[in-house]
């Protein structure tokens, strides 16, 4: 069992004015003219047009060139290249008043390399041809300069952006520059529109707003009190971000399915660590019927049994995160998942604890049901805010079921995009005999991996059997099995067949050299239930 974040609805009141901010740092003094901006020198950009004078002053300061000699395409969109370049050249000229770059193949690679170096991205991107979206440029642009150059001047409240949940990786980014004034929002709403791409004209704009403060707008998004939602309403509005997964193996075969949660629009989502656990891939089906990749994970963990994940796409819609902090006992909730594969089931219920310790973990113990393929789910309150990810029952119970707090997601370490098969590679591979069965590696050890011992060793005409207890497993039993049949083909080891017979089943696997069988049953040997690995030679 495990751990987990938060944010709120809203709507606003939006005012887009110059204002003269009262600061100056001294990096500012490093922006001065080192072009000159012939009237008319694009032809594409009408000296009427509102972003003529930002062209202007971006191309005089040596920020942004046209798209060729003569032509700017302010409706063209910037790529991911040109927007580290951009942060490039504002870091450079901020903190040593030059903006030269050596030349280098492909003409991009001398920025990432600055921008890596210098912290103003933390990975590689797969392709810098490709549009940036407005959620990357905002995080790159960010970086570029030190949080002096971007004090606070607007008042813009958590929650307060109507399409950027404060759980997305990109939202402290869009909220800083919005608080300095560099963002205003494309709407009157303040809608940021994260995963859509930004045009050049756009981005003139903001870069003379970075560079310039007397540039710097206001605005103010306040958050309003959310209403409460019918049932009817709520599913409505959030089942739509609520999605059926299935996780498969190296071969392609499903072996797990459970239900996730999307972040934003751009495809962050949310589910349980043990839902993806030990997959080599995996895909989603949203409400509509659309079937989209999972494209890596951002972050995990299994004691909190939560993982960020990527789904390939955009357009999502995504649910807003509410306080699972303060939450009240007996207050009426919703879940939403996939239980037995049913997708997009709705289910009510009360929280009859708002934080129940188990094994030194707070939950939000609630009566909506929930049961396999729950997992990962949406619990929601009255107002459609994501206040817990579903994760488990208590079997032997009745409505005993358990909601992680959506507040724990900020404790998850955040980091580049990693395949799902790179993590089970790490995290599942055995490459030493002291994890492995003595005589037969690379056959992985289970009491090594379930965290058991062994009650029973015997050897009898060549068969070594190890018998465990599963009640002495640490986590949930199928679980810990389903991980060790992946771990078993992740070494080399070749799904042979199963046995079904009273009170047990034995799957058997091979490999070049040795024959393991898993055998799970029940009453034998004065054990309720145990797990039996027998290994022989092939």
């Amino acid at each position: 069992m495990k751990k987990r974040l938060l944010s709120l609805l809203l709507s606003l009141s939006l005012l887009a004015a110059s204002v003269p901010p009262a600061f100056a740092a001294e990096g500012y003094n490093n922006f001065t003219t080192i072009a000159t901006y012939a009237q008319g020198q694009f032809t594409d950009v009408a000296a009427d047009a509102w972003y003529a004078e930002n062209v202007k002053t971006a191309y005089e300061l040596g920020l942004i060139n046209g798209s060729s000699a003569n032509a700017f395409t302010p409706s063209g969109s910037l790529t991911v290249g040109e927007a580290i370049k951009l942060s490039a050249v504002l870091h450079r000229i901020y903190t040593s008043g030059s903006a030269a770059f050596e030349a280098s193949t492909p003409w991009y690679q001398t920025y990432v390399s600055y921008a890596l170096q210098n912290g103003l991205i933390t990975a590689g991107y797969a392709n810098y041809d490709a549009a940036v979206t407005r959620a990357q440029f905002a995080v790159i642009l960010a970086a570029a300069l030190p949080d002096e150059a971007l004090p606070v001047i607007n008042d813009v409240e958590d929650g307060a952006i109507p399409d950027v949940s404060t759980a997305s990786l990109y939202a402290a980014s869009v909220y800083q520059l919005y608080r300095a004034g560099v963002l205003t929002g494309s709407d009157t709403a303040g809608s940021f529109r994260p995963s859509a791409s930004i045009q050049r004209a756009e981005v003139a704009a903001i870069v003379t707003r970075m560079a310039d403060q007397s540039l710097r707008r206001s605005v103010s998004l306040l958050r309003t009190a959310s209403v409460e939602l019918t049932s009817e309403q709520l599913f409505a509005q959030c089942s739509p971000a609520v999605f059926y997964i299935v996780v498969y193996d190296k071969a392609g075969s499903a072996i797990a399915s459970g239900s996730g949660v999307f972040l934003s629009e751009s495809g962050e989502a949310v589910t349980n660590y043990h839902v993806i656990e030990g997959a080599s891939s995996a895909k989603i089906r949203t409400s509509e019927g659309k079937v989209y990749d999972v494209s890596g994970v951002y972050a995990y963990d299994a004691d909190l049994d939560l993982a960020r994940i990527q789904v390939k796409g955009s357009g999502f819609h995504s649910l807003p995160l509410g306080d699972s902090q303060n939450l009240t006992t007996g207050a009426a909730v919703y879940a939403i998942g996939s239980p037995q594969g049913l997708e997009n089931t709705l289910s009510n219920g009360i929280i009859s604890s708002a934080h129940r310790t188990i094994e030194g973990m707070d939950y939000i113990q609630t009566t909506a049901a929930i049961s396999h393929g729950s997992s990962g789910g949406a619990l929601l309150n009255t107002k459609g805010e994501l206040i817990g990810i579903t994760s488990a029952y208590i079997e032997g119970g009745q409505n005993l079921n358990l909601a992680i707090p959506v507040r724990y997601l900020e404790e998850l370490k955040t980091s580049s995009l990693v395949t799902l098969s790179a993590i089970v590679a790490e995290s599942n591979k055995v490459t030493t005999t002291a994890a492995t069965y003595a005589g037969f590696y690379p056959a992985p050890d289970f009491g090594a991996y379930a965290g058991v011992s062994a009650y029973q060793t015997d050897t009898a005409k060549g068969v070594t059997t190890y018998a465990y207890r599963a009640s002495d497993i640490k986590g949930t039993a199928n679980t810990v099995i389903s991980g060790y049949l992946n771990l078993l083909t992740q070494n080399g080891f070749v799904f042979a067949g199963s046995q079904e017979q009273t009170g047990y089943s034995s799957l058997t696997y091979y490999q070049q050299s040795y024959t393991l069988m898993l055998t799970i049953g029940a009453g034998k040997a004065g054990v309720d239930e145990y797990v039996l690995i027998s290994l022989s030679n092939t």
